[in-house]
C-alpha cells in the first residue's frame, strides 16, 4: 500500500488532503478571496453531488478537507480523495480564469 493511501484523521474526521489551495491562486489581491469562496461553494456542492458526502473544511484557513469518519468513507477513501483532488484543480483553474478576466 502506498503511503498516499494511508487514511489520516484530523479532529476525528477523515482528511482527504491538507493543501494550501488558496496559495495556488495567481493573485495577491485580497479581494480574490471573494471569487475563491464563490467558486469553492460550487465545488463543494459538486463534491456532494458526486459522492453523496458532506465536506468539512477544518483548521486554519480551512486547509483540511475532510469527510465523516465512517466505515463507508474509509472503504471509499481513495475515490473520495481522487474526487477532492480533481475538484481542487477545477477550483484553482476557475478562480484563476475569473481573475484574468477581471484584470482585462
Amino acid at each position: 500500500m502506498s503511503s498516499k493511501n494511508i487514511i489520516k484523521l484530523y479532529e476525528g474526521y477523515i482528511e482527504l488532503h491538507a493543501n494550501h489551495t488558496m496559495w495556488k491562486i495567481d493573485s495577491d489581491n485580497p479581494e480574490t478571496e471573494y471569487e475563491y469562496n464563490v467558486v469553492l461553494y460550487f465545488v463543494i456542492q459538486e463534491f456532494k453531488r458526486i459522492t453523496g458526502q458532506e465536506v468539512y473544511l477544518l483548521g486554519r484557513n480551512a486547509r483540511h478537507i475532510c469527510v465523516e469518519n465512517t466505515y463507508h468513507n474509509r472503504q471509499q477513501f481513495i475515490n473520495l480523495q481522487r474526487c477532492a483532488k480533481r475538484l481542487e484543480k477545477l477550483l484553482i483553474s476557475n478562480v484563476n480564469i475569473i481573475i484574468r478576466i477581471g484584470e482585462k
